[in-house]
């Protein structure tokens, strides 16, 4: 916006000039206000000018649930902004947060006990999550590993498995063929 000095008197396209003629450049710096929401309440509220990139809290933490993201919407609609988006209006954002599950991977004896030792893994994800990696197979002396399994429903569990609640993972096992070998031993 172009005045006339000392005033707020817009010069604009069309003015007429007849002699030499000041005139001033007027803008006002946008600043903005961003309120971060957690469960309807406000978590932070922070200040900024426009085109800047926005300063985001520190992560909420809430028991069960794991933190996706800050977006307009609540329930993680609407556009997510993270440290790399810039502001140009006042903003509400929302942090979504979804139920945390976990998955144990467990090594059972043959009676079902858990062998403690094998058994220290295990993945925190939220719902609706893919099981993304695995943990090393297991060693059972005479036998061969096969596979995890759901042990709640019974399902193959691997790269790619959909989680949609907690449960333990058990490590299945196929016995090792056994072969007797007789030795014939001959003397001249």
């Amino acid at each position: 916006l172009w005045v006339y000095p000392g005033t707020k008197n817009e010069f604009t396209v069309g003015t007429v000039i007849s002699e030499n003629l000041t005139v001033n450049a007027y803008y006002e710096q946008n600043i903005f206000t961003v309120t971060f929401m957690v469960d309807n309440a406000q978590y932070e509220q922070m200040t900024t000018a426009t085109g800047t990139t926005i300063v985001l809290p520190s992560d909420p933490i809430k028991s069960g649930m794991t933190f996706e993201g800050w977006f307009t919407e609540p329930d993680g609609k609407g556009t997510q902004y993270t440290a790399e988006s810039t502001v140009k209006e006042d903003l509400t954002l929302y942090a979504y947060l979804r139920d945390q599950v976990r998955v144990r991977f467990l090594v059972k004896d043959d009676d079902g006990n858990v062998i403690s030792e094998k058994s220290q893994y295990f993945i925190d994800l939220a719902v609706g999550d893919e099981i993304t990696t695995l943990p090393e197979d297991p060693f059972v002396e005479g036998k061969i590993f096969d596979y995890w399994k759901n042990e709640k429903n019974g399902e193959k569990v691997e790269v790619g498995y959909t989680v949609t609640e907690s449960f333990d993972a058990v490590a299945v096992f196929s016995g090792i063929e056994k072969y007797e070998l007789t030795v014939n031993y001959f003397y001249k």
